[in-house]
């Protein structure tokens, strides 16, 4: 799922998050999102870590589908923003072992985001051809920063 757009985040840290922190007081937030691919809905993934997945004082887990992905939004608190993401980092790894393999996502980034990391990490191109996604695909692919390092090429082909 997208964020906001790259020109806020200057924005934000710049004049807003210093006047949120001195708002929040000695209270510091941390957050994180998990996804996962794939048809298992959001209420299986419920049962199968109801025991994690729950809201305490200090936690909040938000279950969302999108057209594609299941997320799992993580917020702590704690006093410090370290002790907040030691209680993410606690939450999500049992999280993680619930999901397992299906799991492609553990910092919030895109499915085209990781694809594109692994193609450069492991120095292989990809080129694709589309017919009823009608270049949907390449359109993903292309919108991460840097794709041209990996991305070759799409042609999109019309049945007559």
């Amino acid at each position: 799922m997208p964020g906001p757009p790259r020109e806020m985040k200057p924005m934000f840290e710049n004049h807003v998050q210093a006047r949120l922190e001195k708002l929040a007081g000695e209270v510091r937030f941390a957050t994180r999102v998990l996804a996962r691919r794939g048809s298992w809905v959001s209420q299986q993934l419920m049962k199968r870590s109801r025991r994690f997945i729950r809201s305490t004082k200090t936690t909040q887990t938000t279950i969302l589908f999108n057209s594609s992905e299941i997320e799992i939004h993580l917020r702590a608190h704690g006093r410090t923003e370290a002790d907040a993401e030691t209680l993410l980092d606690d939450l999500a790894l049992k999280i993680e072992e619930v999901l397992g393999n299906s799991a492609f996502s553990f910092r919030g980034e895109t499915m085209e985001e990781v694809v594109g990391r692994r193609l450069a990490m492991t120095g292989f191109t990809l080129a694709v051809a589309e017919s009823c996604t009608g270049g949907l695909i390449a359109q993903r692919l292309t919108s991460v920063p840097g794709s041209s390092k990996y991305f070759m090429e799409g042609m999109r082909h019309l049945f007559k």
